[in-house]
C-alpha cells in the first residue's frame, strides 16, 4: 500500500521555501550508518566519527529542501557493514516510514521520504537489502561519499544534497534508490 505523492510540483526547485511563502516543506528522516561521508581523520588514516546530526549541520543547504529529523544506527565504515546493522537499517525505516519510532521521536511524524548515509563499500548492497525485505510507502535514497568533509573537493555535500532532494522530488515513488 503506497500513499498517493503530491505530483503537482514541476521541478525539485520548486520545493525551495522563500520566506514567508507559507510552503510546508517535505518531512525527510535521516538514518545514519558511518562511512566516509561521516569520517574525519585520525591515528588510523580516517574514521567514522560524525553522527547523523553532524552530517546535517555540515551541509546547511539542506534545510531549503526539507524537515529533516536524523538517527544514527551505526558509525562504521562501509566494508564493516554486516547483516546485523542492515536490518538495524531496514527496522528503524520500517518503522520511520509508518510513522512508529521511538516515543517523542520525530519519526512518529511519518516522514514524506528516506534518506540512508553509508559507506560506498556495501552501500548498493544495502540498497538491495531494502529493497527485498522493505515494502515501504515512501522513497528511501541511500547515499555515501569517497571523500572526507574535510577534503578538498568532497562529494559529501552534494550527495546528501542530490539525496535528499531526490528523495522529496514529486516524481520519484516509493522505492530504494541510490544518490551517489
Amino acid at each position: 500500500e503506497h500513499r498517493e505523492r503530491d505530483k503537482t510540483l514541476p521541478d525539485p526547485y520548486a520545493l525551495v521555501v522563500s520566506a514567508g511563502s507559507g510552503r510546508m516543506l517535505p518531512q525527510v528522516h535521516v538514518v545514519a550508518t558511518g562511512g566516509t561521508i561521516a569520517s574525519t581523520p585520525d591515528e588510523d588514516g580516517a574514521a567514522p566519527n560524525l553522527d547523523g546530526e553532524d552530517l546535517l549541520v555540515s551541509v546547511p543547504e539542506l534545510a531549503a529542501h526539507a524537515d529533516l529529523s536524523v538517527e544514527s544506527v551505526a558509525q562504521v565504515p562501509g566494508f564493516d557493514v554486516d547483516f546485523e546493522i542492515m536490518a538495524a537499517v531496514a527496522e528503524r525505516a520500517r518503522e520511520a516510514a509508518v510513522g512508529d519510532g521511538p516515543d517523542d521521536s520525530a519519526a512518529n511524524d511519518s516522514p514524506d521520504a528516506l534518506v540512508v548515509t553509508h559507506g560506498t563499500d556495501t552501500m548498493a548492497e544495502t540498497a538491495y537489502f531494502l529493497d527485498l525485505v522493505c515494502s515501504l510507502p515512501v522513497p528511501v535514497v541511500v547515499t555515501g561519499a569517497q571523500r572526507r568533509l574535510d577534503e578538498p573537493s568532497s562529494d559529501a555535500p552534494a550527495n546528501l544534497l542530490a539525496a535528499v532532494r531526490a528523495a522529496t522530488h514529486p516524481r520519484v515513488e516509493a522505492g530504494v534508490f541510490l544518490a551517489f
